[in-house]
């Protein structure tokens, strides 16, 4: 939607949960010399001033970012460095640009015009980022595969409609066939209400896409951060992750204990969808 604009949201929970662990993957990743390729459908405006007055507003930082500056969190050190580094908070844009190198590529959607203008100027003169005001599932699927057959793909749409719940599998699949060999990191939100049926429904058509190799990590905090806030848990499903499944749920666990909730980790290929609801039983 176009109305969506992530600042007022730059910085909770979900964000330190999604860019924590994209930190990791990308890591691996540019472990291996030849080039690769990242997509990012939903880059928003590439960085984010968390002491601006529009993310005032609403200061879901205090809960995120903000609340681990005097935590020690083992195994996550490139992805703290960077946060350290950057004057601005990074989109997951951002990030993933801080660990490429000159012979990769970054490509970038966002449909918003001022979100699109703010983009442009954070990755200005950067010769290997392209940005375009398109459509992310559409960049997507005219990119895949790319030329240097190796990268990720990071989705992770407003889901102010609830459209978005069955686009981003459905999206996420086409992508899938044309490109099996890539890294699809999906991301989405478990809200306070009718947030755990959207969740359940999400992972069901994943499930039921017949991909394989589907990783997720969820973290739910224990308490409801401000009033009127709707989103209360964070999950990712990554398809064909570069790290075991021991890192993934350490990882989560830091995160999760960090900001005081729960996590759980688990292979959706692993899990039954129940007969009774049609949905998956986890």
């Amino acid at each position: 939607m176009l109305s969506y604009q992530h600042i007022y949201h730059a910085g909770n929970f979900a964000d330190v949960h999604k860019h924590a662990l994209l930190s990791l993957f990308m890591d691996t990743l540019v472990k291996k010399s030849s080039r690769l390729c990242v997509i990012d459908t939903h880059a928003g405006r590439g960085a984010y001033d968390l002491d601006s007055p529009s993310a005032q507003k609403t200061s879901e930082s205090r809960n995120g970012i903000k609340s681990l500056q005097d935590k020690t969190l083992p195994g996550l050190s490139a992805w703290l460095k960077i946060i350290e580094e950057e004057k601005l908070y990074p989109g997951s844009a951002r990030i993933a640009r801080t660990f490429l190198r000159p012979q990769d590529r970054l490509l970038m959607a966002e449909l918003h015009p001022g979100e699109f203008g703010h983009l442009q100027s954070c990755f200005s003169d950067d010769p290997i980022a392209h940005a375009r005001m398109i459509s992310g599932y559409d960049l997507l699927l005219e990119s895949v595969p790319p030329e240097e057959r190796r990268g990720m793909v990071i989705m992770d749409p407003p889901y102010e409609l609830d459209q978005d719940y069955k686009d981003a599998p459905h999206h996420l699949h086409l992508a899938y066939k044309k490109w099996p060999q890539g890294v699809y990191l999906l991301w989405y939100p478990i809200l306070r209400t009718d947030g755990e049926r959207m969740r359940s429904e999400l992972l069901t058509s994943l499930r039921q896409t017949g991909m394989h190799d589907i990783l997720v990590s969820e973290i739910r905090l224990q308490g409801v951060p401000a009033e009127g806030f709707a989103m209360h848990g964070s999950g990712l499903a990554i398809i064909n992750p570069t790290l075991p499944e021991s890192i993934v749920r350490t990882a989560s666990e830091t995160l999760a204990n960090a900001l005081v909730g729960s996590t759980k980790t688990f292979w959706l290929d692993n899990v039954e969808i129940a007969k009774e609801t049609g949905l998956v039983a986890i």
